[in-house]
């Protein structure tokens, strides 16, 4: 899928009217391909997984 959107190539003018204006509207992400927001948005759960894991644990310690 990246690969592939990679190959295909964006049109330089429309990405730099887009950065040009998140730089206007002091966004720091840019997301050029939404077909990337699945991926993205499960590894960000598996995170967020991880750091509900640690807090659980962190609580265990101290109250054990």
């Amino acid at each position: 899928m990246i690969a592939k959107a990679i190959e295909d190539g964006l049109d330089p003018l429309w990405v730099g009217r887009m950065v040009r204006q998140a730089v206007i509207d002091d966004e720091l992400y840019i997301f050029t391909h939404p077909e990337t927001r699945e991926p993205v948005e499960a590894r960000f759960g598996a995170i967020r997984a991880g750091f509900d894991w640690s807090d659980r644990q962190s609580r265990d310690d101290q109250s054990g």
